[in-house]
């Protein structure tokens, strides 16, 4: 079993501190996002400077955000800017294969699956990786 990796601590201080915010916070990301789309290749990362033109042009839409808060949930924010960059620029498909980096589900699985040989080896290791982390 491989638990659920939902947002926990300053990511989800943020994600909610943006909700608050919801039109405007949304407007500013997907204004960012669609200009930095216009100028990357698929294998962009984000950037602090980036982090930071976005904690702008929140700013410019009256969404306030703490920042000692923002810097805390800086890996969370990365990934947001990320999936809205790559889905302006390259389309849904590519902005879905990023995150898989960020899957632990799908990681967990996809190392069982490579590192079986069998059908019979899949269930095996399966089995085994359940025992060792308690579950069944």
């Amino acid at each position: 079993m491989v638990p659920y990796d939902t947002l926990g601590g300053a990511d989800r201080a943020m994600a909610l501190a943006l909700g608050r915010d919801g039109a405007g916070a949304n407007r500013a990301i997907a204004r960012l996002a669609h200009e930095l789309s216009l100028r990357v290749d698929t294998s962009f990362a984000v950037t602090p400077a980036w982090r930071e033109q976005l904690r702008r042009e929140l700013a410019r839409e009256h969404v306030t955000v703490d920042s000692v808060q923002w810097a805390a949930a800086s890996t969370w924010v990365n990934q947001l800017l990320e999936q809205r960059v790559a889905t302006f620029a390259f389309g849904p498909g590519e902005a879905r294969r990023r995150a898989l980096a960020y899957d632990r589900q799908y990681q967990v699985a996809d190392s069982l699956l490579r590192a079986a040989t069998t059908a019979r080896d899949l269930v095996f290791r399966v089995g085994a990786t359940a025992a060792t982390k308690g579950g069944a």
